[in-house]
């Protein structure tokens, strides 16, 4: 699952994918609802996480999660819940940095490995950057060493 498509926060609906994006015959990316930067109320953000969490349970096709984090906020509760869950359930996850180009080099340093250190050595880390392209290699060879494994 990487988040994509739409405003943030509009992702209402896990199952039958209104936002999922075919990548390749082996990718597909779904963006899931639940977690994260939301415009919802709190209510609804809360009766998401049931679906969400039978879908992340039980998907046989799901060869791991990505979290999208701002590299500002860094690790907050919704995504270290997340993570928890995730390890619970045996699946593999990675975290995504995003907007690395928003904050100056050795800002981005300090918080990529403040992060870093919050997750420890099994999730893997990117710092990425949509305006530049920085961390796209990256993530692509975690999500291809995903399909492999």
């Amino acid at each position: 699952m990487i988040g994509a498509g739409g405003p943030p926060g509009k992702t209402q609906s896990a199952l039958p994918f209104p936002e999922a994006f075919v990548v390749n015959e082996a990718v597909v990316i779904a963006d899931l609802p639940g977690y994260g930067f939301a415009v919802e109320p709190e209510a609804e953000r809360l009766a998401w996480g049931p679906l969400v969490e039978t879908y992340l349970r039980g998907r046989v096709t799901l060869r791991g999660v990505v979290a999208l984090i701002d590299v500002r906020r860094g690790i907050e509760r919704d995504e270290e819940e997340l993570l928890d869950f995730l390890a619970a359930v045996g699946r593999r996850a990675a975290v995504v940095a995003t907007k690395v180009d928003k904050v100056g080099r050795s800002a981005a340093r300090t918080a990529l490995a403040a992060i870093a250190r919050r997750l420890g050595p099994d999730v893997p880390l990117v710092g990425f950057s949509a305006r530049t392209g920085e961390g796209r290699t990256e993530l692509w060879r975690v999500v291809d060493a995903w399909r492999l494994a």
